[in-house]
């Protein structure tokens, strides 16, 4: 892990080719074709990139840094969504670092988690498989109805609890869930249904608050500025 502001100067003076993906959110991820020490090519991503062989980009990141927000990384296209494979996520701001061996030159798909506003505002996303795989919601406000209907992980941010139901309207079977630490506003990364109590469930409704004694926090808490990946 590298501070960003310590190696900017480097990679702005080894920088070749760059190409912007245009988007609307507050997230930042900028991904180069070679090492922290010899940057190379490189693009910038503020939106979800289903493909990165449409930007010419396809399993050639070698290194990358976060300048702000929530980037979930993945082998294959699509978020994993037709092949499942190795995941990763990384959150914070202005860090750098080489992608370690299984995700150098393997990155497909990149996309971000939360609010396009900013990471730090109260969301959740839910996925349909386990480490942030394959299809997914997405709630900011309470949510009487939501479609489609998944629940394999998901990630709470801002300083919100959620409860979570596995029926419409509020009803059924619920849990409450959490981000990691809601006085600095640490997302909540939960990579399996069994973490949040809802092994075999799908998520129908969702608000925010916490309507329920049956409580869960993430089982750790994913610090900034550190990669984490699915073994």
């Amino acid at each position: 892990m590298v501070n960003f502001l310590s190696i900017i100067l480097p990679i702005l003076f080894f920088v070749l080719a760059p190409s912007g993906i245009q988007g609307q959110s507050d997230h930042t991820l900028q991904l180069y074709d070679g090492p922290l020490s010899s940057p190379g090519s490189w693009i910038s991503v503020n939106n979800y990139v289903e493909n990165l062989q449409n930007y010419a980009f396809n399993d050639l990141a070698s290194s990358m840094c976060v300048i702000r927000g929530i980037w979930l990384f993945y082998e294959n296209p699509s978020y994993n969504s037709v092949f499942l494979g190795l995941s990763a996520f990384y959150w914070g701001e202005n860090f750098c670092e080489d992608l370690p061996t299984g995700l150098n030159n393997q990155v497909s798909s990149v996309r971000y988690a939360g609010s396009p506003y900013g990471f730090q505002a109260d969301s959740i996303n839910i996925y349909q498989v386990d480490w942030f795989q394959s299809y997914e919601v997405f709630a900011a406000t309470d949510s009487l109805d939501l479609s489609p209907y998944y629940g394999g992980s998901i990630i709470v941010t801002g300083r919100s609890y959620w409860t979570i139901y596995d029926s419409p309207n509020y009803q059924g079977y619920r849990v409450c869930v959490s981000p990691a630490d809601i006085t600095y506003a640490y997302p909540g990364f939960y990579t399996q249904a069994s973490e949040f109590g809802f092994s075999g469930r799908v998520i129908r409704s969702a608000r925010r608050g916490c309507w329920t004694e049956n409580n869960f926090r993430p089982t750790f808490s994913a610090q900034p500025g550190k990669l984490y990946r699915r073994n």
